[in-house]
């Protein structure tokens, strides 16, 4: 049995579905999905909730979109909050307070006001970038701008305009770094090009 309360336009198909708290213009199709103060949102699966979104497509078992618009999610186990105009993809991902994102994997965390960026891949943990790109596994990239990353368990602080590409990488507060190889160490750097492993600049 459907649960529909204080709605408007607002389409439901399936069982346990539980719609209410003034949505309007939205379709749920599934069971156990929940819709509060959603306008125009599309729900598919089972027990997908939207808590005051509009304009987002949820598709799957067990997303959350909170306080967001206009976002797509895709999968298992992901949750946008306080986030706009981006699109997840996968299982166990976590958006918060960023927009305009792409996200695509497993267990990948994003958030502090990261805007227009790329992730791909597995484990990696990207906060306040702008305008990145993200692939592999287990990174952590923190205030970025304009950087590409590759590999796995690289450590990317403070770039501008870089590219680090391999493993265990550690790059710190440096402009125009092209780092490329494993266990490099580079900071405070600048125009700078480190091929290789275990180099140090700093």
């Amino acid at each position: 049995q459907n649960k529909l309360k204080n709605t408007f336009a607002t389409t439901v198909i399936g069982s346990h579905n539980d719609v209410s708290n003034n949505t309007t213009n939205s379709f749920v199709s599934g069971s156990h999905n929940k819709d509060y103060n959603g306008q125009h949102n599309a729900s598919l699966g089972k027990l997908n909730h939207i808590n005051n979104g509009e304009g987002n497509l949820v598709s799957g078992f067990n997303n959350t979109i909170t306080d967001a618009s206009m976002n797509t999610t895709l999968g298992n186990n992901n949750t946008i909050t306080n986030n706009d105009e981006s699109f997840v993809s996968g299982k166990n991902n976590t958006l918060t307070n960023s927009n305009i994102t792409f996200v695509i994997g497993e267990l990948n965390n994003v958030s502090g006001n990261t805007v227009h960026s790329f992730v791909s891949g597995k484990s990696n943990t990207i906060t306040h970038t702008k305008r990145d790109g993200v692939f592999g596994e287990s990174h952590d990239i923190s205030g970025t701008i304009n950087t590409f990353t590759s590999g796995k368990d690289n450590t990317v602080t403070s770039v501008t305009n870089g590219s680090v590409t391999g493993i265990d990488n550690i790059v710190n507060n440096s402009t125009t770094a092209f780092v490329d190889g494993s266990a490099n160490i580079v900071d405070n750097s600048e125009l700078m090009k480190v091929v290789g492993s275990h180099n140090m600049v700093t």
